[in-house]
């Protein structure tokens, strides 16, 4: 009986000699991957653009581009701050938050929330790129209206680069502004075309990359010879749309021409 109780309270020893080695190690571990943020850094113009991104492969597949929202993006900005903090890239906060509640601390009301993440990938293209070909493609092209971009940067974590973009919808959330100007691909002048018929139905407008460098300021309109009516309801563009306009343009059938 004495060396059963002995033996119990060696074992009871050994246990509590290993969770306090188990502990310190898991603090230590904690304790390495909160890393300085000295040259942390979040960068707005690399979160647009990956919302630009994004929204070009909706229209690719011939579905609506998605509008960024504040409250979204406070959400996505919580999560990669703390993701570049910690070098350490899940859908789980450090402090145990889901998408569904960083969310819901931003104060947006949603009905459907999914989240993309990345890490290492430097540039917009190459982050888009790589969610096109993993799971992450299914909440890209979601039935989703709002979104939420942040990317992060420090340079004391191996990934260095980290991307959060948070998809949601919600009846009683409106879109910040205006939906982003969409490239089309094609001359300036073509997009003129296209807009003007958007602007009546407050759709959003068309921007060519030389647009976009001039600071968003759109083709002169007044170049456009005729209005077709044949063209007054289109009110989405997929690719495919983009090319018939393009070639009606250059062939002319309802005797209208647009000056390059």
């Amino acid at each position: 009986m004495v060396a059963i109780m002995q033996s119990s309270t060696v074992l009871l020893l050994t246990l509590g000699a290993t969770f306090n080695a188990v502990s310190k190690a898991t603090n230590l571990q904690q304790a390495h991957r909160d890393l300085s943020d000295t040259t942390y850094s979040q960068t707005d113009e690399l979160a647009t653009a990956l919302l630009a991104r994004v929204n070009k492969e909706r229209v690719a597949h011939g579905l609506p581009v998605i509008c960024s929202n504040k409250k979204l993006q406070a959400a996505a900005q919580r999560h990669v701050k703390d993701q570049s903090k910690s070098d350490f890239m899940s859908d789980f906060g450090t402090d145990d938050s889901t998408p569904e509640k960083r969310v819901a601390d931003a104060g947006y009301k949603w009905e459907r929330v999914a989240e993309n993440i990345d890490s290492t990938n430097a540039d917009v293209d190459a982050v888009v790129d790589w969610w096109m070909k993993t799971q992450s493609r299914d909440n890209l092209l979601g039935n989703f209206t709002m979104i939420g971009s942040a990317y992060a940067y420090n340079e004391n974590t191996s990934s260095k680069y980290f991307w959060v973009q948070v998809y949601a919808t919600g009846s009683l959330e409106e879109c910040d502004g205006h939906k982003p100007a969409m490239d089309s691909g094609v001359s300036p002048f073509l997009n003129a075309f296209v807009n003007y018929h958007h602007k009546p139905e407050d759709l959003s407008p068309l921007l060519h990359k030389k647009e976009r460098a001039n600071g968003g300021k759109a083709a002169n309109t007044r170049r456009l010879i005729k209005r077709p009516q044949a063209l007054q309801k289109e009110h989405t563009l997929s690719t495919a749309c983009e090319q018939e306009i393009m070639y009606r343009t250059i062939r002319g059938p309802f005797g209208y021409d647009i000056y390059r």
